[in-house]
């Protein structure tokens, strides 16, 4: 269904930019997850080798990109925007969904778990606030002339979010919104895959739906992959439009998220 919908979506677009002569821009959004459980740091260009995809969300915007390429390399005037795990506005924490994000974070407090957590080793997490997201997609819009092919919307390898800082600032923010939290026990991802398949049925509902998920979450700390950014940080910083500091924003994301949740 993921990949019929996207394909679809991608046509429509493709179609009405050749009906459309005069359109001089067209923004295409993808995702840093084309890169599929490739390691190490991913290109700021086409994806081309064979690779395996952690859902079909991933493989579906894959075989999107290459239809996009093949229009671009036919003259039409479009930049992919690749963004990483995005998240509510830098300033006011903002957004219209919790998605993948609070639920991760829900996931390292440890409330829903026992107390149970991944041991991190120094992994870390590229999300970027959705304001960012949006001054990219408008700066690339009026930049006809230079705008790359391909854009990473992510913060990159050296701002990426410490995961083991995210776990303490998630902890103590939710302890001042009243949350009660177990003490952590961090454990090797296998055991704690097993651990939790053995806890799931003594658990209240709301928290064995939530473990039932755990196998998705668990797939970020079992590879060592980033996003590389240079490129289009470099343009987006020459029109003004600098990356946000997590350290800066995640008070506000996380404030609005427990406030609502």
């Amino acid at each position: 269904e993921a990949r019929r919908q996207t394909l679809a979506m991608t046509e429509n677009m493709l179609t009405f930019l050749a009906a459309c002569p005069g359109v001089r821009k067209m923004e295409f959004v993808s995702t840093v997850g084309v890169a599929g459980h490739t390691p190490g740091e991913m290109p700021e260009t086409w994806m081309t080798p064979t690779r395996r995809f952690h859902n079909s969300y991933e493989a579906a915007k894959a075989e999107a990109e290459q239809r996009i390429r093949m229009a671009i390399d036919a003259g039409q005037p479009i930049t992919v925007h690749r963004p990483s795990m995005v998240v509510g506005d830098a300033r006011t924490g903002k957004t219209v969904a919790f998605q993948v994000f609070y639920h991760l974070c829900e996931f390292l407090s440890g409330a829903r778990t026992l107390g149970m957590i991944p041991r991190v080793n120094g992994q870390r997490l590229d999300i970027i606030p959705s304001d960012y997201v949006a001054a990219a997609l408008d700066w690339s819009s009026h930049a006809e002339d230079h705008a790359p092919s391909i854009l990473h919307v992510c913060a990159g390898p050296r701002d990426a979010v410490r995961v083991d800082a995210l776990i303490v600032r998630v902890r103590r923010l939710f302890r001042q919104h009243g949350r009660r939290l177990p003490p952590l026990v961090q454990l090797p991802v296998p055991l704690l895959q097993w651990l939790l398949r053995v806890a799931r049925p003594l658990l209240p509902p709301r928290h064995a739906r939530a473990v039932k998920a755990l196998p998705f979450f668990l797939a970020y700390f079992k590879e060592r992959q980033t996003f590389g950014n240079t490129i289009s940080r470099r343009l987006l910083e020459a029109d003004g439009i600098g990356l946000p500091s997590a350290d800066d924003y995640l008070d506000a994301i996380l404030g609005y998220y427990l406030k609502r949740s």
